[in-house]
């Protein structure tokens, strides 16, 4: 299995928005961008429905009380500490 699939089966397995909880059109949406170095595999995905990865993209959503231990490292390791608090709390860049 592609690291890319188990990012997916990841997300549709955890069923819900990580945010607001819906089961309706879920994503998989990077922690990291992908244009800034964010990966395609389990640790750097986290589920989301249409609206709040919407909300993400407009740098309206805090991701990092949303992630996992593992999802925080993973980004810290991809972008550095600093960086990587200023994505995840402000929405992205």
């Amino acid at each position: 299995m592609s690291k890319w699939t188990a990012a997916v089966k990841k997300c549709r397995e955890e069923g819900r928005c990580r945010n607001c909880g819906s089961r309706d059109g879920l994503e998989t949406c990077h922690v990291i961008a992908r244009s800034i170095g964010g990966k395609m595999k389990p640790e750097s995905v986290l589920p989301l429905c249409f609206r709040c990865h919407r909300l993400q993209h407009e740098h309206r959503l805090e991701i990092l009380p949303l992630l996992t231990l593992d999802e925080q490292l993973e980004a810290v390791r991809v972008v550095g500490l600093a960086r990587a608090y200023a994505l995840l709390t402000r929405g992205g860049e």
